[in-house]
């Protein structure tokens, strides 16, 4: 999204990316059947930066976000004080099959190799 009400600094701290909503998914519907192949709606949540009390009580509940382990969106997960953000996202999820091993052409990964086809 493109607009000059972006803030800059959290368009650089997410290497041109900015976080405006999050969603979540359960892996099998209230009836335990997965959600597979079914058209599926998902709510949608305002992103919001985490507070430092937020990840204070994480890290007091053996949460440590970052440091690529537990993303900060957990945190808005898990909060009682979620901001709805006024829309859907409509998806499907279909099953795929494993894809065949075969013989390709190969690219050379350092000087020393020569490329096949």
């Amino acid at each position: 999204d493109y607009g000059s009400k972006i803030p800059l600094q959290q368009l650089r701290r997410g290497q041109g990316l900015y976080s405006i909503a999050w969603g979540f998914l359960y892996p099998t519907g209230f009836d335990g059947t997965p959600n597979l192949g079914a058209s599926l709606r998902v709510k949608l949540w305002k992103y919001q930066e985490p507070t430092r009390m937020q990840l204070a009580q994480a890290e007091g509940m053996g949460i440590r976000t970052g440091y690529g382990r537990i993303p900060d969106i957990y945190l808005q997960f898990l909060s009682s004080r979620r901001v709805p953000f006024g829309g859907f996202l409509h998806l499907a999820i279909f099953p795929r099959m494993k894809p065949d091993v075969t013989e390709g052409a190969t690219r050379p990964s350092s000087v020393f190799h020569a490329e096949t086809s």
